[in-house]
C-alpha cells in the first residue's frame, strides 16, 4: 500500500463534526476509534520539517500535533483542539486589557517561544500575532499555526521563502536577512503593544511602565531588539528597564551641565542660559543699592538659579537627595521639584544670612 493511500485511510478515521473557518479550511472533527476532539487543518504553504519535528513536541504553552497526512500537494495536520479564543476575539473593538493580564499572557507566549528556540537547531516561529495565540477558558495561552514557521540555518543568509503578516513582520523577513529568535521578539512587542492599547504602535504606542520593553522589541535593527527571549523576560519582570541610548563623550575636566558633552549646539545653548541667569541676578534691585548688602543680595539671588539650574540638570547626581523628584508618578515628581527648589532657595538664603552685617 503506498504511503498517499495509507494516509488517506489513516485520515478516513477522523470524523467531520463542523466547519471552524470556511475561508482557512479548518474542521473540527473526532476520532471514531478514541472519541476524542481535534482540529483538522488543510495547509498549502508548508515546511515539511517543521511539522516532523513539533509531533514530538509537548509543551503546554504550544499547541499539540497529533498526525499529519500528505495528500494531493496538501499538508492535512490534525492537532489538539484549544477550547477557548484567539487574542484577536479577546480585544475585538480596539478594547485594551489590564495591563497585568497582558504581562501574564505574554509570559507564557515567552515560555512557548523560548522552548522552540532553544531546540537544536531552534524553531523560529515567523508569525506570532494575536489570531495565532489562542488562549483556553483556563487561561492558558496556546501558540498555534505554524505555515510560516521555519528551522534556523546558522548558514543561511536570508530565509529560503519570504512570508510573514504585514504589521507583524520584521523587515528581515522581507528578505533583508535570515530570521531568528529575535524577528519572534519584534512580533512579539507589536502583539504586547496591542494587548495593552487595541491598537498596533504605529497608530498609538504603550505609554505606560513597559513602553521602553517594547521600543527595544521592535527597533528595525535586529542587533539592537532583545538577544533572546529569556533577555526580554527578565526586562519583562524590571520595573527599572530602560532602553539602551548611545552614550555621549564626555569632555574631561568640565563638568558644567551643557558643558559635560562635546556637544556644541548644548554647549552654544548653556552659554546663552548661564549670560542670561548672571544678567538677570545683577539686574536684581536691592535696598541695599551698591553697597555690601546689595552684593549678597545679587549673589544669593545668581546661586538660587543656579542651584535651580543643577537640580534640573542632575548635576553631580543632586536629586539622590531630593527623593520625590525621583518618583514615577508625574504628580509625585513634579511636586518633588518645586519642594526640592524652594528647599535650595531656603538654604542659601540662610548661608548668605551667616556672612550679613
Amino acid at each position: 500500500m503506498s504511503k498517499a493511500l495509507k494516509d488517506e485511510c489513516s485520515l478516513s478515521f477522523y470524523k467531520e463534526i463542523c466547519v471552524l473557518d470556511e475561508v482557512k479550511d479548518v474542521i473540527l472533527v473526532q476520532n471514531q476509534f478514541t472519541n476524542k476532539v481535534y482540529v483538522k487543518k488543510t495547509i498549502d504553504v508548508y515546511n515539511e520539517d517543521v511539522y516532523e519535528r513539533l509531533k514530538n513536541l509537548n509543551h503546554k504553552n504550544i499547541v499539540k500535533i497529533h498526525e499529519t497526512f500528505y495528500l494531493d500537494d496538501h499538508l492535512i495536520v490534525i492537532e489538539e483542539f484549544v477550547n477557548g479564543d484567539n487574542m484577536e476575539d479577546i480585544i475585538k473593538d480596539n478594547k485594551a486589557i489590564p495591563d497585568i493580564k497582558a504581562v501574564s499572557l505574554v509570559l507564557q507566549i515567552c515560555d512557548g517561544l523560548e522552548y522552540m528556540h532553544n531546540l537544536k537547531p531552534p524553531i523560529i516561529h515567523r508569525d506570532i500575532k494575536l489570531s495565532n495565540v489562542m488562549v483556553t477558558n483556563d487561561g492558558v495561552v496556546k501558540i498555534i499555526d505554524f505555515n510560516t514557521s521555519r528551522i534556523y540555518c546558522e548558514d543561511n543568509s536570508k530565509d529560503t521563502f519570504i512570508m510573514g503578516t504585514e504589521g507583524y513582520a520584521p523587515p528581515e523577513q522581507f528578505g533583508f536577512a535570515q530570521t531568528d529568535c529575535r524577528s519572534d521578539i519584534y512580533s512579539l512587542g507589536i502583539l504586547f503593544n496591542y494587548l495593552m492599547t487595541g491598537k498596533h504602535p504605529n497608530f498609538e504606542e504603550h505609554r505606560g511602565q513597559y513602553k521602553n520593553v517594547i521600543k527595544k522589541c521592535i527597533d528595525l535593527s535586529p542587533d539592537k531588539r532583545f538577544k533572546s527571549i529569556r533577555e526580554f523576560r527578565k526586562a519583562l519582570k524590571s520595573r527599572n528597564f530602560e532602553v539602551d541610548k548611545p552614550k555621549e563623550k564626555v569632555v574631561k575636566g568640565i563638568n558644567i551641565p551643557g558643558f559635560r558633552t562635546s556637544n556644541p549646539i548644548k554647549m552654544a545653548i548653556a552659554t546663552i542660559g548661564y549670560i542670561a541667569i548672571i544678567f538677570m541676578a545683577m539686574s536684581v534691585e536691592s535696598n541695599g543699592g551698591d553697597s555690601f548688602t546689595g552684593i549678597i543680595d545679587r549673589l544669593v539671588t545668581l546661586f538660587v538659579m543656579l542651584g535651580w539650574v543643577a537640580l534640573f540638570t542632575n548635576y553631580r547626581n543632586i536629586t539622590q537627595y531630593f527623593p520625590l523628584v525621583n518618583k514615577k508618578n508625574p504628580f509625585l515628581k513634579i511636586l518633588g521639584y518645586l519642594i526640592s527648589s524652594v528647599l535650595i532657595a531656603i538654604i542659601i538664603v540662610l548661608i548668605a544670612a551667616l556672612f550679613q552685617p
